[in-house]
């Protein structure tokens, strides 16, 4: 599916996205991404100097993605599509955050609301922020 997407999409790029394709591909799964992650993430693995991605790194974009997704149903404990402050120190310290002051700092980043729980925006938010981060 993600080449097929590729294809139909890179077509007037000779073979490579723009950040606009990306984001058109990337709404034909989940209209809930946040713009701003996502555009940071597109610079900063996007290798091409025309401003452009090749399929490998979207793949890998797209892989990185899914992860999220899944990530948050399993770590969702009872199925409220947002996760509790106990749900998210359970998960940040599973990753080796040992420290509950900076799994706090990291929750009240995320919940971008001030709601006490993370949707799954904000989740996604927060990893693509981390994701850049690591790279």
């Amino acid at each position: 599916i993600i080449r097929q997407l590729f294809l139909s999409s890179a077509v007037a790029g000779g073979g490579k996205l723009s950040f606009a394709d990306l984001k058109q591909v990337i709404t034909k799964y989940s209209n809930t991404l946040p713009e701003g992650a996502l555009r940071k993430l597109f610079e900063l693995v996007e290798k091409d100097t025309k401003g452009r991605m090749s399929y490998v790194t979207m793949v890998a974009v797209a892989n990185d993605l899914a992860v999220l997704v899944a990530d948050f149903r399993r770590i969702d404990a009872n199925n409220s599509n947002t996760l509790s402050r106990k749900e998210f120190r359970e998960h940040f310290s599973k990753l080796g955050f040992e420290k509950k002051s900076v799994i706090d700092a990291l929750f009240r980043h995320a919940d971008e609301d001030e709601s006490d729980e993370v949707g799954f925006n904000e989740y996604v938010h927060l990893a693509l922020c981390l994701l850049v981060l690591r790279i």
